[in-house]
């Protein structure tokens, strides 16, 4: 577990305040080595709160079950469990390639 204050922490990983709240925990951690649970901790901490997200909109939502939800999800820049989370709540299926 990362545990320093925030120079020794941007010092460590540089950018990583700015991104904190901003990105999702899961894309903040790939950035930086480190797992999901060790940025929420962080940002926890630092008492940055989470990234906001809000519902998909129409667009959006006709894209869910198009694609994998981590391709879906990078594209959007918001978490995969949030995608998955949208296209269950409307009781879509998952995209499977054998679907072509």
């Amino acid at each position: 577990m990362v545990d320093c204050p925030r120079q020794a922490l941007e010092e460590t990983y540089p950018g990583i305040l700015e991104r904190l709240g901003v990105e999702p925990d899961s894309m903040v951690g790939d950035r930086y080595k480190l797992s999901r649970q060790e940025v929420h901790n962080l940002r926890t901490r630092l008492g940055v709160p989470s990234r906001t997200l809000e519902e998909p909109t129409p667009e959006i939502e006709e894209m869910l079950g198009t694609m994998p939800d981590t391709v879906l999800a990078f594209r959007l820049e918001v978490g995969t469990a949030a995608v998955k989370r949208w296209r269950q709540e409307r009781d879509i299926p998952k995209w499977d390639l054998a679907d072509l």
